[in-house]
């Protein structure tokens, strides 16, 4: 007798926006993710010794951190397998704020490019729904997303990356590594609907450039407020002459 119901051993027991968390990225995704190497031997409970945040912060430091001062290359590679696997592993999670804003603190020592990126990807893809009048959820909300990447839209650190719009695990796509800007990045994270085969759902929090397009029209009605008071002032001077 065949099942009639089938529970697919990659979602996570974790809630978000009334769903799984695991359910923001496609099943074909999560079961390559769940079939690398890399999360059979670093990511799964057995491994990690746990199954929190706070076992796959030691995991995230290592293999995407680095000291400023180190020169030899590290596995960090922006959209590679391991960027991707700690990626479902922190989804599935749903880590708190407070412990994400750890990770996101500059150190002179440190070097978090890549951890930044990684948590930017993360909120991204899990927070996508988060609106002004649904403005807030696990702590995490519409502003501090919002401000969030205005703030690192002014963040021009180099990174190696796959190229935004090839999905590592493509075998159609030549796969060649470019050198990207962390600006560069959250930009397309606010434009584009989809970021190394991983689709963005449809999100209001990261319509950065509205706020440069307010100011631009704030100055513009100030300048011409500013011109119609000088030419009633110029109008009411001749007029007593």
């Amino acid at each position: 007798m065949s099942n009639e119901f089938y529970i697919e051993d990659s979602l996570s027991g974790k809630q978000l926006n009334h769903q799984s968390t695991s359910l923001v990225v496609p099943q074909t995704f999560r079961n390559r993710v769940m079939s690398s190497m890399y999360y059979k031997v670093n990511l799964t409970p057995i491994s990690m010794r746990g199954d929190t945040i706070v076992q796959l912060i030691p995991i995230i430091v290592r293999d995407l951190g680095s000291l400023n001062e180190r020169k030899s290359p590290h596995m960090g590679v922006c959209g590679g397998v391991e960027f991707k696997c700690l990626l479902m592993k922190m989804i599935n999670l749903r880590p708190p704020w407070d412990q994400l804003k750890v990770l996101l603190e500059p150190h002179e020592s440190f070097n978090n490019k890549y951890i930044t990126v990684l948590i930017l990807c993360y909120l991204r893809i899990s927070y996508y729904f988060l609106s002004e009048t649904h403005s807030n959820e696990q702590g995490i909300s519409f502003g501090l997303l919002h401000d969030m990447m205005k703030k690192y839209i002014k963040d021009h650190r180099k990174l190696k990356s796959y190229p935004l719009d090839v999905d590592c695990w493509s075998q159609a796509i030549k796969k060649e590594l470019v050198i990207s800007h962390l600006d560069e990045i959250v930009d397309w994270l606010c434009e584009k609907s989809e970021i190394w085969g991983i689709p963005l759902g449809k999100c209001s929090w990261c319509k950065i450039w509205d706020d440069d397009d307010d100011d631009e029209n704030s100055d513009s009605d100030s300048d011409s407020d500013s011109i119609s008071d000088t030419d009633s002032a110029s109008n009411s001077s001749e007029s007593n002459e």
